[in-house]
């Protein structure tokens, strides 16, 4: 199955830098600079999985499930560390909805009506995809499965221990880096210094931009936008 043409677009971009980059370990950044685009564009919707892994992905991401996979587990941990400790005010806020949290039915013979039916038959259509794939991987796999459940078993006690001697003196690295607060670059291995992320509270902004409305000539606001949910039945 290639890739779709959508997926690409974002799978050819390599500058995803997170804020706060120093929150995360090397094996985490380079996760990052090479598919976060695209998973930030599967977890909001701008394109849609394709294969039982990226929706697995993308239902976690939106807080579904539990992390498991690298991909699962670092863009949760994005997410825990910029989930907003207040939220704005909702219309101030940059996701504010253009329209109450109420739902009605288009227009009968209208061409949203069309679009949406459309979608939803090219929906089940992928959906019955996924599931034959699904059930052909199973089927090659089988053979197998026992021999690769067995491998996974003996090494997982090695790469636990590996990983945790890893992580550790990464986060001994990391401190003492930022004692000299320099970049310094080993061989293969660079470390980048940042500065400490600059962070402002909207609410109270707001609240002093109404006895100074020029604050306001600053403030930027990103486009509309929309985001699909598929509602239980």
């Amino acid at each position: 199955m290639g890739i779709p043409a959508d997926h690409a677009s974002y799978l050819q971009r390599k500058d995803y830098v997170p804020p706060q980059p120093d929150q995360f370990t090397s094996e985490e950044l380079n996760i990052l600079a090479r598919f976060g685009h695209w998973m930030e564009a599967l977890t909001r919707g701008a394109i849609e999985p394709v294969t039982p892994d990226q929706c697995k992905f993308r239902a976690v991401a939106q807080g579904q499930g539990t992390p498991e996979t690298p991909f699962e587990r670092v863009w949760t941990k994005l997410r825990k560390l910029h989930r907003p400790s207040t939220p704005p005010p909702p219309e101030f806020s940059e996701e504010a909805p253009l329209a109450e949290a109420s739902y009605e039915k288009p227009p009968h013979g209208s061409t949203v009506e069309a679009k949406l039916e459309e979608f939803a038959e090219a929906r089940a259509y992928l959906a019955d995809l996924r599931q034959q794939e699904e059930a052909e991987r199973k089927a090659i796999l089988k053979p197998v499965q026992a021999q690769l459940d067995a491998l996974e078993e003996q090494s997982k006690q090695e790469m636990e221990d590996a990983k945790r001697a890893v992580e550790e003196l990464e986060a001994e690295l990391r401190a003492e880096i930022l004692k000299i607060g320099k970049n310094v670059q080993w061989e293969n291995v660079a470390v980048t210094c940042y500065m400490g992320r600059v962070t402002w509270d909207d609410k109270y902004l707001l609240k002093y931009a109404e006895t100074h409305p020029e604050l306001m000539r600053y403030r930027k606001v990103g486009n509309p936008w929309t985001r699909i949910r598929f509602l239980d039945k």
